[in-house]
């Protein structure tokens, strides 16, 4: 069972050299922890900036998991990162939006893709007077009307009756993260770079 736990792990436990990496290597419990990790830091490299998150996590391995002395500490800090993974916003903490809004109408003109597990919308493009989207490409509003007020994205479809409210939570790059009113999970969208 001992080889089969060793071989869980992020990394190679034949090559562990520090104090932490042995323990984590002769521990079932911390070796899954960390396996998983493994897997929680690749999907969040695929949805964010891969600079920003390889950036957290050495910041989180020098300042959380490396200053732990035993193992109840390291299970702590596996947990606590693996909850902020999770769910990532590419630099903004869990719950927390900046004071200023990080999208205007503007930014938000084109058209955007789903790349997180989940969304309100797998497509949708914002043009200045309409807002359409799209479910397994066909259409699912068409013409909706939509504004930004504050840092809140409001999309209104008078023909089907649907009202949508979204928190714009971060854009960086050509990715947009924004909260469904009432979830917890975010959405992250890129943006879909059109022919001209």
């Amino acid at each position: 069972m001992a080889a089969n736990a060793a071989n869980a792990a992020s990394f190679d436990c034949a090559q562990a050299a520090s104090k932490i990496d042995k323990q984590i290597c002769a521990s079932p419990r911390l070796n899954r922890l960390d396996s998983r990790m493994g897997e929680a830091f690749a999907k969040a490299k695929r949805m964010c900036p891969a600079a920003d998150v390889v950036n957290a996590q050495r910041h989180w391995l020098r300042e959380q998991r490396n200053r732990c002395t035993d193992e109840p500490c390291l299970i702590a800090a596996y947990e606590n990162r693996l909850q902020q993974l999770a769910q990532p916003a590419c630099g903004l903490p869990p719950g927390v939006q900046t004071g200023a809004c990080p999208a205007g109408r503007e930014a938000l003109l084109g058209a955007w893709k789903l790349v997180s597990d989940g969304g309100p919308f797998e497509e949708m493009a914002f043009t200045a007077n309409r807002f359409d989207s799209w479910l397994h490409q066909r259409p699912e509003l068409s013409g909706a009307q939509w504004r930004v007020a504050g840092c809140e994205l409001h999309v209104e479809d008078a023909n089907s009756g649907f009202d949508g409210r979204y928190t714009l939570l971060k854009m960086t790059g050509n990715r947009l993260f924004l909260r469904e009113s009432g979830e917890r999970e975010i959405a992250v969208y890129q943006q879909i770079k059109t022919r001209k």
